[in-house]
């Protein structure tokens, strides 16, 4: 005589996947206002600021690493022409190494191009290179600050550089 002993099946009980699935829809629920917040309105300026702030950030931990030893930095380019490695209308950003877009080696150049129309306004020197070793801002006086400004004919999100190579946005207005 053979004898099966009683177990619990392997699997998920229907209480288990309700649970999980209630989870899930709380996380998503609670994270969806914040990833769309910027996009819902068609408010583009904020997201385009974070990305320009995170190039800005990598160029000045590349130059203080001293990577190559050379100067890094990134140029805005408005409009996209050439300049971004490839042929495009939409915005970009380069990033480079040395101390001027004009005299960089561009077997190093990092294009970044913008999906959408962005405009950087009022930006006298589109150049932003990073000391190396220091990664103190080229041009920048202790103290000193650089503003850019990204717009999109709405709204504008403007960008402060500090001379330390601190990188922050303020504000957002219409």
């Amino acid at each position: 005589m053979h004898v099966h002993a009683l177990g619990r099946n392997d699997g998920f009980t229907y209480l288990e996947a309700s649970l999980v699935l209630a989870l899930l829809l709380l996380v998503f629920a609670t994270a969806m206002p914040r990833l769309f917040n910027a996009t819902a309105e068609g408010d583009y300026t904020r997201s385009t600021a974070q990305d320009i702030i995170g190039l800005l950030n990598t160029a000045q931990a590349t130059a203080v690493a001293n990577k190559l030893n050379d100067h890094w930095g990134i140029h805005l380019v408005d409009n996209g022409t050439t300049d971004c490695g490839i042929t495009t209308s939409n915005d970009c950003v380069v990033f480079y190494k040395g101390t001027s877009f004009a005299s960089r080696d561009s077997s190093y150049d990092e294009p970044y191009v913008f999906h959408w129309n962005n405009q950087f306004g009022n930006v006298d020197d589109p150049d932003f290179y990073f000391q190396r070793f220091s990664g103190y801002a080229k041009g920048l006086l202790n103290g000193d600050t650089t503003k850019i400004k990204v717009t999109d004919g709405t709204n504008t999100t403007t960008i402060l550089l500090l001379s330390n190579g601190t990188a922050y946005s303020i504000g957002n207005s219409n």
